[in-house]
């Protein structure tokens, strides 16, 4: 709206300029007023003036395609989840990111050995459109989502895993030779 209302001045000062007092003639008024219009056209199509109304773009929505949602050959139980979250956020395109950004609308599982994010940033950066990313919340480039377009978003889905086995102590002997038997105290 500013850029239209400076072109309009711009306009009039360009009629006022070329007419001077004559433009207030009502036989010159109208040739004023047309040079004023001409003139205001043109500047707002030098500075990028918006045609009309500004309408709000469509999100794309890109889902994480890596591996991490099914650990241990069982599925999340937030991938289901995942994949409604993605038919309902947006209306724009459907990508998958891992270990490359590509256009996927199907509900295959994922199979992906990486989360980059940097495919989504950057083709969203060309195209302009915010982003809505689904995640399990194991991105490799977290960072990255900072650098999505204004009105992108993150929805992440934390899986829920069961317990998890760790070694907290390995006790053995510090040298053992070909053919030793050895006691070792593992603790878990």
């Amino acid at each position: 709206m500013a850029l239209w209302l400076f072109a309009t001045l711009a306009g009039l000062a360009a009629a006022g300029l070329q007419y001077g007092t004559y433009a207030l003639r009502p036989a010159i008024a109208p040739l004023a007023l047309l040079r004023a219009l001409v003139v205001a056209i043109v500047v707002a199509m030098l500075l990028g003036a918006p045609g009309g109304r500004s309408k709000e773009l469509a999100p794309d929505v890109a889902l994480d395609a890596s591996e991490s949602w099914t650990r241990g050959g069982k599925t999340c139980d937030r991938w289901g989840a995942a994949l409604d979250s993605a038919a309902r956020a947006g209306g724009g395109t459907r990508l998958r990111f891992g270990d490359t950004t590509r256009v996927d609308g199907s509900r295959a599982l994922p199979t992906d050995r990486a989360s980059r994010l940097r495919g989504v940033a950057d083709r969203a950066a060309g195209t302009g459109h915010p982003v809505v990313v689904i995640t399990d919340g194991e991105l490799d480039d977290a960072d990255v989502l900072g650098s999505l377009p204004r009105g992108s978003r993150a929805i992440v889905l934390p899986c829920e895993y069961g317990p998890d086995l760790a070694i907290a102590t390995l006790e053995t002997p510090r040298t053992i030779l070909a053919g030793d038997t050895t006691t070792v105290r593992l603790r878990t």
